[in-house]
């Protein structure tokens, strides 16, 4: 793999209504939001710049859902620790790394494999994304990761 050798995310809304995470907890708010898995990896790259290259998608500066349904206190808050973007990552920007990561069971997962990259996958994701007999094995296709 070549390219950048810092982790890439190419940032995405906080969670979708979509999520497991959301039967639980269906409001994300300033005690849990780093409590998700989108969450988890925009503060990680806050915490080791250089290391993790994340960031949480804004639409054209506005929240896309379910930052919408956000209370607007993390809002705020994740737009002032910089956490937050309105770029979106291409094919392109994601082919300069070397280190990809998926957090969630975007279908995504499967071009970025596709790339010369080194893909870790979260475990959360790797439960819903594929089926039991899957074509792709962990450590032979991609890492796993907690």
């Amino acid at each position: 793999a070549n390219g950048e050798s810092c982790l890439f995310w190419g940032g995405v809304p906080l969670e979708r209504r979509s999520s497991l995470t959301h039967a639980t907890n269906p409001r994300v708010t300033l005690r849990n939001w780093h409590l998700f898995p989108r969450g988890r990896i925009a503060l990680l790259s806050q915490l080791s710049p250089g290391v993790v290259d994340a960031k949480l998608k804004l639409s054209e500066g506005e929240p896309e859902p379910p930052l919408a349904i956000a209370e607007p206190e993390v809002l705020h808050l994740v737009k002032g620790m910089g956490l937050t973007t309105a770029e979106h990552a291409s094919l392109e920007v994601h082919a300069k790394y070397r280190y990809l990561v998926t957090v969630d069971a975007a279908d995504r997962v499967y071009w970025l494999l596709q790339l010369e990259a080194v893909v870790l996958i979260a475990e959360t994701a790797e439960e819903r994304l594929f089926l039991p007999a899957g074509p792709l094995r962990p450590f032979e296709h991609y890492l796993p990761i907690k």
